[in-house]
């Protein structure tokens, strides 16, 4: 009973401390790659975007993105997952047509937190000077009631910042 109970939750324990150092290597490492998925123009068969989406390595013990994000957010560490997602997803601007837009996926909760814009214009700064036009922030999940003036407000500040704004589907 009680005993097995116990030692369920330091093995789990350990478990989540384990999987939290191997995300926080991945992260420190960039261990991650980019896929792109190109957004078609239907009359031409064009690209006119690409959605950036991150993943892990192959052998990693994160093969589901969804928990991987989820894991993140339990963690606490879902702020330097989304920062490094979108560090590298910036990486294809230089190789872009100018008229293409990249979309790059952020939560609520990362959105929110005031570090949010100064660091889209640090990680476009670094690539050279990227139109932030061509940027579209996609909201990941609709946020809960408390956090929406919030995120009305950090959508403003975007949208004054030259930034595009879309809701994940």
């Amino acid at each position: 009973g009680l005993y097995e109970g116990n030692k369920y939750m330091k093995s789990h324990g350990r478990q989540a401390d384990h999987d939290r150092r191997e995300l926080q290597r991945l992260i420190r490492d960039r261990e991650f790659r980019v896929v792109y998925q190109p957004i078609l123009d239907l009359h031409t068969g064009k690209p006119i975007a690409f959605e950036a989406l991150i993943r892990p390595p192959k052998d990693s013990i994160f093969s589901d993105v969804e928990k991987m994000f989820a894991f993140a957010e339990e963690q606490k560490l879902l702020w330097e997952l989304e920062e490094i997602a979108r560090s590298l997803a910036f990486t294809v601007l230089p190789d872009l047509p100018p008229s293409v837009l990249l979309f790059v996926n952020s939560s609520p909760e990362v959105i929110c937190d005031p570090r949010f814009s100064d660091s889209l214009a640090e990680q476009l700064d670094e690539g050279g000077p990227y139109r932030r036009n061509r940027i579209v922030i996609e909201l990941t999940e609709l946020c809960d009631p408390e956090s929406v003036s919030d995120l009305v407000d950090q959508f403003r500040l975007l949208q004054e910042q030259g930034f595009q704004l879309a809701i994940d589907d």
